[in-house]
């Protein structure tokens, strides 16, 4: 899975190292043309680098010191001695291949803004109502006497004891945040137990994981050191830790189907492409179909979770307002009567 704060830095560097490649360049060469990369801290790199390579270092282990730079490109790829020009097509993919997830990435997040957006609104009307308007209330009726609905005792209770609401909600909050920002793979793991999040979590996995597998496969690994590194990019840990655990003895297909996470069609798929020995290009085919279907299981997500939201935040509104005007219609009443 990929992280919108460095991927544009990582596709322009794929590019330009393509384009330097297929022109003819070795890639010690195009590492060494590099040396005006607009982002300061990958040019950094790139130049120390550069002297390794002048030192005499072995190119795989030159790589593996900068995963940062290289980390969806095995060293395997780098050092497996395909031609310039061949690597430079390997380096487009690659690229083509980043922009496209971190495009369809955007579009989630993007969809995603209304329901957050409802939410937060809605929380900062029943606080207000919490903080101003409830303890005027209250004022009011301990001056009226008589025993006020349990409604507006339990709101006035949450009024009280707002500034704990807020330190539980903060720390969940910043909880949340570290997760998303050093352990990913926990909240993947909590969400694919959720309805409807979860299967979205698997089919965006096998999305994913076939992108992966075919640039890998077409890049010229073997099956099997192909899906240990596709699997080990992946956040959703229980599809990546049964992936990453097979080995492939026979077909890639057999070893797959025994991970359940895997729809009958991609099986299919990836048999058809061994027979065929055009596996590269049958999982492009397959992730061409799935991607539609992964869009269209969010799009659903999505319609739920405006509706979800939209009635959270009407309840708990129409809660407190209705809590709050108990006690003048009971006040009401006795006065009528």
């Amino acid at each position: 899975m990929f992280f919108a704060r460095g991927t544009r830095a990582n596709v322009l560097l794929f590019r330009q190292l393509a384009m330097f490649l297929r022109s003819g360049m070795t890639l010690p060469e195009s590492i060494a043309a590099l040396n005006d990369f607009p982002y300061v801290r990958i040019r950094k790199k790139l130049r120390t680098m550069e002297r390794d390579l002048k030192d005499g270092l072995p190119m795989g282990e030159v790589v593996s010191k900068y995963p940062e730079l290289f980390g969806r490109l095995p060293a395997e790829v780098l050092v497996q001695g395909m031609s310039p020009q061949d690597l430079g097509t390997v380096f487009n993919g690659f690229a083509d291949e980043l922009e496209k997830i971190s495009a369809m990435k955007q579009r989630m997040k993007r969809a995603m803004l209304y329901p957050v957006a409802t939410l937060l609104i809605g929380m900062q009307v029943l606080a207000v109502l919490l903080v101003f308007v409830i303890p005027a209330f209250e004022k009011m009726f301990t001056d009226f006497g008589g025993a006020l609905p349990a409604p507006t005792r339990t709101l006035i209770e949450f009024s009280n004891h707002f500034d704990e609401i807020v330190m539980v909600i903060l720390a969940i909050l910043v909880t949340v945040l570290v997760l998303w920002f050093y352990r990913p793979g926990v909240l993947y793991a909590l969400g694919s137990r959720l309805p409807g999040l979860g299967s979205v979590l698997r089919r965006s996995s096998v999305y994913l994981f076939a992108r992966d597998l075919s640039l890998f496969v077409r890049a010229g690994l073997p099956p099997g050191l192909a899906l240990q590194n596709a699997a080990g990019r992946l956040h959703f840990l229980p599809f990546s830790r049964r992936a990453r655990a097979l080995a492939v003895e026979g077909s890639l297909s057999e070893a797959l189907s025994k991970i359940r996470h895997f729809p009958g069609v991609f099986l299919q798929v990836v048999g058809v492409g061994e027979r065929t020995d055009n596996l590269g290009e049958a999982l492009v085919e397959f992730s061409n179909y799935y991607e539609k279907e992964v869009e269209s299981a969010y799009y659903r997500l999505l319609l739920a979770t405006e509706i979800l939201s939209l009635m959270l935040v009407a309840g708990m509104i129409g809660w407190a307002v209705s809590a709050l005007y108990l006690p003048l219609f009971q006040l009401a009443g006795a006065v009528g009567g």
